[in-house]
Protein backbone atom coordinates (compact mmCIF):
# COMPACT_ATOMS: atom_id res chain seq x y z
CA UNK A 1 0.00 0.00 0.00
CA UNK A 2 1.29 3.64 -0.54
CA UNK A 3 1.10 6.56 1.43
CA UNK A 4 -1.63 8.31 0.06
CA UNK A 5 -0.40 12.43 -1.11
CA UNK A 6 -1.80 15.68 -0.23
CA UNK A 7 -3.32 16.92 -3.03
CA UNK A 8 -1.17 19.75 -5.06
CA UNK A 9 -2.20 23.42 -3.72
CA UNK A 10 -4.53 25.32 -6.75
CA UNK A 11 -2.07 27.65 -8.35
CA UNK A 12 -2.78 31.59 -7.36
CA UNK A 13 -1.51 34.03 -9.34
CA UNK A 14 -0.21 37.01 -6.98
CA UNK A 15 -0.56 40.37 -8.23
CA UNK A 16 -0.10 43.66 -6.79
CA UNK A 17 -2.91 46.54 -8.04
CA UNK A 18 -2.35 49.72 -6.25
CA UNK A 19 -5.59 51.85 -6.30
CA UNK A 20 -4.83 55.19 -7.85
CA UNK A 21 -4.60 57.25 -4.41
CA UNK A 22 -1.59 54.68 -3.76
CA UNK A 23 0.22 55.51 -7.31
CA UNK A 24 -0.53 59.81 -5.90
CA UNK A 25 0.67 58.89 -2.27
CA UNK A 26 3.50 57.73 -3.59
CA UNK A 27 4.85 60.01 -5.96
CA UNK A 28 3.60 62.93 -3.76
CA UNK A 29 6.24 61.12 -0.81
CA UNK A 30 8.79 60.29 -3.11
CA UNK A 31 8.95 64.29 -4.01
CA UNK A 32 8.82 64.87 -0.69
CA UNK A 33 11.87 62.81 0.13
CA UNK A 34 13.30 64.62 -2.94
CA UNK A 35 12.47 67.86 -1.30
CA UNK A 36 14.30 67.22 2.49
CA UNK A 37 17.29 65.91 0.47
CA UNK A 38 17.86 69.08 -1.69
CA UNK A 39 17.56 71.55 1.26
CA UNK A 40 14.08 72.62 0.61
CA UNK A 41 12.93 72.52 4.23
CA UNK A 42 16.31 73.65 5.46
CA UNK A 43 16.85 76.81 7.00
CA UNK A 44 16.61 80.15 4.77
CA UNK A 45 17.28 83.67 5.79
CA UNK A 46 15.50 86.76 3.86
CA UNK A 47 15.89 90.93 4.04
CA UNK A 48 13.26 93.09 3.49
CA UNK A 49 13.19 96.67 3.91
CA UNK A 50 11.15 99.82 3.69
CA UNK A 51 12.03 103.76 3.36
CA UNK A 52 11.07 106.99 2.88
CA UNK A 53 12.62 110.16 2.60
CA UNK A 54 14.48 110.39 5.65
CA UNK A 55 14.34 106.84 7.61
CA UNK A 56 14.90 103.08 6.43
CA UNK A 57 13.83 100.36 8.61
CA UNK A 58 15.58 97.02 7.75
CA UNK A 59 15.08 93.55 8.86
CA UNK A 60 17.07 90.54 8.48
CA UNK A 61 15.38 87.50 9.84
CA UNK A 62 15.04 83.32 9.36
CA UNK A 63 11.72 82.92 6.96
CA UNK A 64 12.31 79.10 6.96
CA UNK A 65 13.45 78.01 10.76
CA UNK A 66 13.63 74.31 12.17
CA UNK A 67 11.66 73.71 15.37
CA UNK A 68 13.89 74.19 18.90
CA UNK A 69 16.80 75.99 16.56
CA UNK A 70 17.72 79.34 17.15
CA UNK A 71 16.77 82.13 15.43
CA UNK A 72 18.36 86.03 15.09
CA UNK A 73 15.67 88.72 13.92
CA UNK A 74 18.40 91.94 13.08
CA UNK A 75 16.28 95.32 12.78
CA UNK A 76 18.17 98.36 11.39
CA UNK A 77 16.64 102.12 11.42
CA UNK A 78 18.78 104.89 9.90
CA UNK A 79 18.14 107.97 9.64
CA UNK A 80 18.75 109.94 6.32
CA UNK A 81 17.65 113.15 7.31
CA UNK A 82 19.85 116.17 8.32
CA UNK A 83 17.90 116.28 11.79
CA UNK A 84 18.21 114.05 14.78
CA UNK A 85 15.50 111.37 15.42
CA UNK A 86 14.94 111.56 18.92
CA UNK A 87 11.86 108.99 20.54
CA UNK A 88 11.54 106.49 18.21
CA UNK A 89 11.13 103.31 18.96
CA UNK A 90 10.25 99.38 17.08
CA UNK A 91 7.42 97.80 17.83
CA UNK A 92 7.29 94.05 17.25
CA UNK A 93 3.71 92.02 17.13
CA UNK A 94 3.67 90.17 20.84
CA UNK A 95 1.29 87.12 18.88
CA UNK A 96 4.29 86.85 16.24
CA UNK A 97 6.82 86.38 19.69
CA UNK A 98 4.42 84.18 21.83
CA UNK A 99 5.45 81.56 19.32
CA UNK A 100 9.04 81.21 20.29
CA UNK A 101 10.96 80.99 23.57
CA UNK A 102 14.49 82.07 25.66
CA UNK A 103 13.65 85.14 24.09
CA UNK A 104 16.34 88.16 24.49
CA UNK A 105 16.22 91.64 23.30
CA UNK A 106 19.53 93.72 23.05
CA UNK A 107 19.49 96.20 23.38
CA UNK A 108 17.31 95.57 26.65
CA UNK A 109 15.52 98.79 26.73
CA UNK A 110 12.25 97.43 25.99
CA UNK A 111 8.67 98.62 27.08
CA UNK A 112 5.67 95.39 26.93
CA UNK A 113 2.36 96.46 25.83
CA UNK A 114 -0.68 94.25 26.16
CA UNK A 115 0.21 93.37 22.69
CA UNK A 116 3.45 94.54 21.42
CA UNK A 117 7.13 94.93 22.45
CA UNK A 118 8.72 98.37 21.85
CA UNK A 119 12.39 98.19 22.21
CA UNK A 120 13.16 101.93 22.33
CA UNK A 121 15.54 103.52 20.75
CA UNK A 122 18.25 106.21 21.76
CA UNK A 123 18.33 109.38 19.62
CA UNK A 124 19.44 108.60 15.91
CA UNK A 125 21.93 111.27 15.05
CA UNK A 126 21.32 112.93 11.26
CA UNK A 127 23.25 109.80 8.70
CA UNK A 128 23.54 107.52 11.73
CA UNK A 129 21.90 103.78 12.59
CA UNK A 130 20.77 101.81 15.24
CA UNK A 131 20.11 98.50 15.28
CA UNK A 132 18.11 95.92 17.62
CA UNK A 133 19.25 92.24 17.69
CA UNK A 134 16.43 89.85 19.09
CA UNK A 135 17.50 86.09 19.62
CA UNK A 136 14.69 83.39 20.13
CA UNK A 137 14.00 79.66 19.95
CA UNK A 138 11.52 78.50 17.94
CA UNK A 139 8.75 76.24 19.84
CA UNK A 140 5.82 75.77 17.63
CA UNK A 141 5.59 74.64 13.88
CA UNK A 142 3.92 76.55 11.95
CA UNK A 143 3.49 79.62 9.66
CA UNK A 144 3.61 83.16 11.91
CA UNK A 145 3.41 86.41 10.08
CA UNK A 146 3.95 90.10 11.68
CA UNK A 147 4.76 93.99 11.47
CA UNK A 148 7.70 95.82 12.54
CA UNK A 149 7.00 99.14 12.83
CA UNK A 150 9.47 102.30 13.11
CA UNK A 151 7.28 105.03 15.66
CA UNK A 152 8.14 108.00 17.34
CA UNK A 153 7.18 108.70 21.31
CA UNK A 154 3.88 109.89 20.11
CA UNK A 155 2.95 106.38 18.54
CA UNK A 156 2.88 107.48 15.10
CA UNK A 157 4.48 104.81 12.89
CA UNK A 158 6.51 105.98 10.35
CA UNK A 159 7.70 103.13 8.71
CA UNK A 160 5.84 99.30 8.72
CA UNK A 161 7.57 95.85 7.23
CA UNK A 162 5.90 93.15 6.87
CA UNK A 163 7.20 89.33 7.13
CA UNK A 164 6.65 85.72 8.03
CA UNK A 165 8.67 83.14 8.80
CA UNK A 166 8.10 79.26 8.63
CA UNK A 167 8.78 76.86 11.33
CA UNK A 168 9.46 73.54 10.15
CA UNK A 169 8.76 70.53 12.98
Amino acid sequence: MSTPQPPQPPEIQREFTPYPVQVIGIGIMTLLIVAALLGIFGATTDTVQASTRELTLALEYGSRIRYGQPQTLNIAVTNHSDQPLEGAFVRLERDYLAHFSDIQIIPSNVRITDDSYEMLLDPIEAGGARFVMIEMRAERAGMYESVIVLATGEGAALVTVRFSSVTFP
